[in-house]
């Protein structure tokens, strides 16, 4: 779990610990360009060493997924329906270690995706189930059928949902279709298993037509039934929007099969923080975290009663929910292997607390997961995700932290502690892409899988709220005096949203343009302030056309930057730290009584997000938080500015995000190219490496990749926004934490460099740092060592100094904690093999900051904030302590010995 906002005590025991051993881990390990499992470590694609793949026609697969449990039946009075999916084979691309994430799902031997809108015939539904039977799972354990969430276009529900018609007695049959047990038409559909179920007939529903069916949700661990159509919950009868809705639902619906035969599906997966219905990775009696299903429900032309749905049918479309007994009988299921949720340490245990940049949160959390589980919990380290002005705040403390991680030196705004910085990360910042469009001409739905390219000037664009759909005062539907529809004067000559402007269709062909219905918005944002939110402007400045277009230039077609935001400067150095939202206009979006006067503002269309995890999970999921229209059933009734959930066929969704959380959800990074399209670097390990290869040294010894120039002048292509995360270590720690925070290390630059899903493996998302890196991370490792044995024990008997988080000394009475070592820098030995072009010619250049000395300011909490409130506690630090860079004195340069 990433904790956002740091916070110290009993509340920090929740956080999942790590466990520092006791012995350290050896320089070694994988290059730089490392991957597994076939696929590429810095976005994820591909497969992992769990990944599987199963053939429908071998029947259902248990446990091991291998294992056959129930074979096909070439008898079955449904037979007809296989010719369809007969050659289908499905593979998932992880299956164990699995957390808040997705799979990619991908097909083949399918028949393609048929009908006038692309969904009607010959597509697969994808869900989420719980189930501790080898068999597998029941249709009441999957998370399936919340409403409104058929693709766009649709005109039936039923195969979207949990329910549908009970069929005639007879046998089903192609030439003789049944029809429904009411009465109706053979051409509605309706399933001649479902007779055999009394427990699928909703006793609130209606009695007007009693045959029809539906598939209650039945949450884990409970006999509790949860129906779709309930307004009111009633003794063990529940609504299933008490578990899951529209905008929670992972449930894929339609995912459209090519021409080929083939189709992919990233589907993002639930654990029980985010589905308690499911309870996926919570711990059992046992102590064995929960394991799921992913089931696959394909489906052809027949409907269970025989009806052939074709195109020139009177109902062209099938009808029966995948849940109803024939469909479920078809399905493909795969067993999921989850990590366990919570913490592997006894709750309370103290912890030897680290804050820093959410780049590296989850390298943090699988190195925590692992070593907990080994070193049985004697030493315990627990990360938060802090806003990047926090570092100085609680390093600066005696009292607070002794190690932050950070892509960037630690701004003290003067003088602050001795620190020494150790390479522990490689990442970068990245701009994904979730869109799934009807294909022109078919109808198809069509996944698009390849990197969306981008120049410096369209990202401004999206960035500035440019385009007339993120603007309050522009809505095609709905106009008044005040506010006409086309919107603001200054915007008449721009386009609706990006997919509509001329740059961007020359550089994305493939990509078709969007209407009014779930139009493009701008990008998801996080509200901080940081340094890696100054590298996308930096990226974004080294274009001279994107920085006439922000000081007010039009481009080539007269688009011009919203006015609001020339105020900000964004196109004139230093780079801003944020995404400000420098529009205020306010505008009524409809004409309920209930909406404010005010109308909505540019925080409720294009709000903030808490984290770039949600920034990458929304994405994923399409399920925005833009609020243009107007809901007069939000908020209990009272209405409100509802969120969006995009539908499949309609959806184009972006962010800002890091490549781990976008290796996480296995989302689509854009490519970033020159000014005039061309020179594009795609994310991926190669591009990153090249990136590190040429980085340099900042004043302070940091490497730093140049946005402007990320290859430097090796004539490759290079990923621009990469950066190189430190652990910066305050040295005037006790000898316990200083031994720690070295074992710490030692791991990382070890055995946490190796790639992999496994727990202290180094996740997707992250490039292996290089040898050179690692040579340095380990000897800031041992100096810590050679510190701390140079320190006089800690001292015992009454009125002594109280045991720290770690057992280490830490004043109670607010006094100073240990001695301080004497300051120093941690660099490299002279003659480190490959460190040549991380230094001068002669060696003498360091790689590593000088230390920083002075005294400690206050203690400062920043305790677990709503994201509104952290907002401005942001703002206050940024102006606080993370102003201007001052120059400070120069240190003497001393040389690590290595004591191995």
């Amino acid at each position: 779990m990433i904790r956002l906002g740091w916070r110290r005590g009993a509340a920090a025991a929740s956080t999942l610990a790590l466990l520092i051993g006791t012995s350290g881990v050896g320089p070694g390990g994988p290059t730089a360009r490392a991957d597994t499992g076939g696929s590429d470590q810095v976005t994820g694609s591909g497969g992992t060493s769990s990944q599987v793949s199963v053939a429908w026609s071998a029947g259902l697969v248990g446990k091991d997924n291998q294992t056959v449990v129930a074979p096909r039946d070439p008898n079955s009075p449904e037979s007809f329906m296989s010719d369809d999916f007969k050659n289908l084979k499905v593979t998932v691309s992880q299956t164990q270690n699995l957390a808040h994430q997705a799979v990619t799902v991908n097909w083949t031997g399918g028949k393609p995706t048929g009908g006038g809108n692309g969904f009607f015939t010959n597509f697969v539904q994808i869900m989420q189930c719980y189930g501790d039977a080898n068999s597998g799972p029941q249709p009441e354990n999957c998370e399936y059928g919340a409403s409104n969430l058929n693709p766009t276009g649709s005109t039936t529900s039923s195969p979207w949902g949990r329910g549908g018609s009970r069929c005639a007695p007879g046998t089903p049959s192609t030439t003789n279709p049944l029809p429904t047990a009411e009465g109706n038409s053979a051409a509605g559909g309706c399933d001649p298993g479902e007779s055999g179920f009394p427990s699928h007939l909703d006793p609130g529903a209606s009695t007007e037509n009693p045959p029809t069916y539906t598939v209650p949700f039945v949450p884990v661990g409970t006999s509790l039934k949860a129906w779709p159509n309930r307004t009111a919950d009633s003794g063990t009868n529940r609504r299933l929007s008490d578990y899951f809705d529209t905008y929670s639902s992972n449930e894929v619906e339609t995912a459209g099969t090519g021409s080929d035969g083939t189709g992919v599906q990233n589907f993002q997966l639930l654990t029980a923080t985010e589905s308690q219905g499911l309870g996926c990775g919570e711990l059992e009696p046992s102590g064995a975290p929960r394991d799921c299903w992913l089931v696959l429900v394909p489906r052809g032309g027949y409907d269970p009663n025989g009806y052939h749905h074709l195109p020139t049918s009177a109902v062209p479309f099938i009808h029966e929910s995948p849940l109803s007994a024939s469909n479920w009988a078809r399905r493909i299921q795969i067993h999921l292997g989850f990590r366990p949720l919570g913490s592997v340490c006894p709750i309370g245990a103290q912890e030897r607390e680290i804050i820093g940049t959410e780049l590296a949160a989850r390298a943090m959390f699988s190195w925590q997961v692992a070593l907990n589980r080994t070193a049985r919990c004697k030493v315990i380290y627990g990360y938060s995700a802090a806003p990047q002005a926090s570092n100085a705040v609680q390093l600066s403390n005696p009292e607070g932290v002794g190690m932050a991680l950070t892509p960037t030196p630690v701004d003290f705004g003067g003088a602050g502690p001795p620190l020494v910085y150790a390479p522990v990360a490689v990442a970068a910042m990245t701009v994904p892409f979730h869109i799934s469009q009807s294909r022109v001409g078919t109808g198809a739905l069509e996944e698009i899988t390849s990197p969306v390219k981008l120049t410096p000037r369209l990202l401004a664009k999206t960035l500035t709220q440019s385009y007339k759909n993120d603007l309050v005062d522009y809505n095609p539907s709905h106009s008044t005096p005040q506010h006409p529809a086309q919107g603001p004067p200054w915007a008449k000559n721009n386009p609706a949203d990006i997919s509509h402007d001329p740059e961007f269709q020359r550089l994305n062909p493939d990509i078709g343009t969007w209407g009014a219905v779930n139009a493009p918005t701008g990008p998801l944002l996080t509200l901080d302030h940081s340094s890696i939110n100054a590298q996308v402007w930096s990226w974004i400045q080294s274009d001279p056309s994107a920085r006439a277009w922000l000081n007010g230039a039009p481009d080539e077609n007269g688009i011009v930057v919203n006015p609001n935001y020339r105020a900000v400067h964004l196109g004139d150095p230093p780079a801003n730290d944020s995404f400000p939202r420098a529009d205020s206009t306010c505008a009524r979006q409809g004409v309920d009584a209930n909406e404010p006067q005010q109308g909505a503002c540019a925080l409720d269309l294009l709000p903030y997000v808490n984290s770039l995890d949600e920034a990458a999970t929304r994405v994923q999921a399409a399920s925005i938080k833009s609020a243009r229209g107007w809901d007069t059933n939000a908020n209990g009734g009272t209405g409100g500015y509802a969120s969006v959930r995009e539908l499949p066929g309609a959806t184009f969704e972006s962010s800002i995000t890091d490549s781990a959380d976008l290796a996480n959800y296995r989302l689509v990074p854009a490519s970033l190219c020159n000014a005039s399209g061309g020179n594009c670097a795609a994310l991926n390990s190669d591009s990153v490496a090249v990136a590190v290869d040429s980085a340099k040294p900042d004043g302070t010894g940091l490497l730093r990749v140049d946005p402007a120039n990320p290859a430097g002048h090796s004539g490759q292509s290079a990923y621009p926004l990469v950066s190189v995360i430190y652990a910066a270590v305050r040295t005037n720690q006790d000898p316990v934490a200083l031994r720690d925070d070295a074992t710490l290390l030692d791991y990382i630059a070890g055995a946490g460099q190796t790639p992999g899903t496994d727990s202290g493996q180094l996740p997707p998302g992250y490039l292996p740092l290089p040898n050179a890196l690692r040579t340095q991370t380990h000897a800031v490792a041992d100096t810590l060592r050679a510190d701390a044995d140079a320190l006089p024990p800690p001292p015992s008997g009454p009125n002594q100094p109280t045991p720290g988080p770690s057992g280490g000394t830490g004043n109670s009475n607010g006094g100073s904690a240990a001695p301080t070592p004497s300051g120093h820098v941690s660099t490299p030995p002279r003659g480190v093999p490959g460190l040549s072009h991380l230094a001068g010619v002669d060696g003498s250049q360091s790689q590593l900051p000088v230390a920083f000395t002075g005294g400690p300011t206050p203690k400062q909490s920043l305790g677990a904030l709503r994201w509104a409130l952290l907002a401005i506690l942001i703002a206050g630090l940024v102006g606080a302590v993370a102003g201007p860079m001052v120059k400070r004195p120069p240190t003497k340069l001393l040389r690590v010995v290595r004591r191995r």
